[in-house]
């Protein structure tokens, strides 16, 4: 089978490798869609020191079931033909953090596309735990955003947004727009963006959702405006930038909860005063733990048509696999897009 394999920074070299092996309690499935993540374009550019050599990236896919390991248990019912979506994360199950059921945090974890293979292939094998029946009529691309929209949803879990919270997000990338789409649908209130780049500004706009625009405008000032002066209650950064976490300290109410989604290899201070007088806390987020990838799976089955428009309009480009490399070199290149969506097969 074909696939794309990072061989060093910058570059994509397209390989036959074996259509992986399946033993018991696994699923061969065919790969119909995956998106590019930003912890791709990370790994293609040379900056991801725990990828392992020659990774074949990806992780955010939708596909097809192919085959299922003969004897496999097999609760869910899976059966060839179904469409699925599947978590990402293979943890060891024996260390304190599985143990303490955070295997999203395992101290062995691997991840596709980071430590063991990913979904830019034809095929992959997944245990059938991880995997998740979607409904016969639904659309794979739409469901290959499942993935990203569970960060978010962790995000919003973990803070937590409560009904009525003010929530600003700071970065109007793929994940600050999945978190604003489901800070909304938790029952945040005057939803906020803080964005730099014009095309994602309308897109912000389109959708409905304040936009900040520190180029433009003081972001404190606006923030604290938008709000009555009382700062927001839930913040969330996206952006990974230095100059986000400076504004999350600054822009809370009291007790404010502000949750770290963006990754950020530069090192980024923090004021302590401006958050200890507020006493706003101040969390990460480490991918997802997999009942929250699974709940994210049954949100999307209800989905009212406005939120399923809204998610499609976060898919901003499409791309086939033969013209994968073009398509990490547009996100590398480019700052307009918000999610690029690779057809693999199907």
């Amino acid at each position: 089978m074909r696939a794309m394999v990072v061989t060093k920074p910058y570059t994509l070299e397209e390989r036959q490798v074996p259509i992986p092996e399946i033993h018991k309690d696994e699923a061969l499935i065919k790969i119909a869609y995956t998106g590019i993540c930003g912890s791709d374009v990370h790994i293609y550019k040379g900056e991801t020191p725990t990828a392992k050599p020659d990774v074949i990236t990806g992780h955010e896919y939708s596909g097809v079931i192919e085959e299922i390991a003969p004897g496999s248990v097999n609760p869910a019912g899976l059966k060839k033909g179904d469409k699925v979506v599947g978590w990402i994360v293979e943890a060891c199950g024996t260390c304190d953090a599985c143990l303490g059921g955070h295997t999203n945090l395992c101290r062995n974890l691997k991840c596709y596309g980071t430590q063991v293979d990913g979904t830019f292939r034809e095929y992959i094998s997944a245990p059938l735990t991880m995997l998740y029946k979607i409904p016969d009529s639904a659309d794979l691309r739409l469901y290959a955003l499942v993935e990203p929209m569970a960060v978010a949803v962790y995000a919003v879990r973990e803070a937590p947004v409560q009904l009525g919270d003010t929530v600003l997000i700071i970065g109007g990338g793929a994940i600050g727009m999945c978190a604003a789409l489901a800070a909304k649908m938790a029952g945040g209130t005057k939803i906020t963006i803080s964005e730099i780049a014009s095309e994602k500004i309308e897109r912000i706009k389109k959708m409905g959702f304040h936009v900040v625009n520190p180029k433009e405008k003081d972001a404190v000032k606006s923030c604290m405006d938008l709000t009555d002066g009382h700062g927001f209650n839930c913040i969330f950064e996206a952006s990974g930038a230095p100059s986000g976490y400076d504004l999350l300290t600054k822009v809370g109410s009291y007790r404010a909860k502000a949750v770290n989604i963006g990754m950020n290899f530069r090192p980024s201070p923090l004021v302590t005063r401006e958050i200890m007088v507020t006493e706003t806390g101040i969390k990460a987020i480490r991918i997802h733990q997999q009942s929250v990838f699974g709940l994210t799976e049954r949100l999307f089955e209800s989905l009212s048509e406005k939120e399923q428009r809204d998610l499609y309009s976060l898919i901003s480009d499409d791309y086939d696999f033969d013209h994968l490399k073009e398509a990490f070199d547009f996100c590398v290149n480019d700052q307009s897009y918000c999610k690029v969506m690779v057809k693999v097969g199907l």
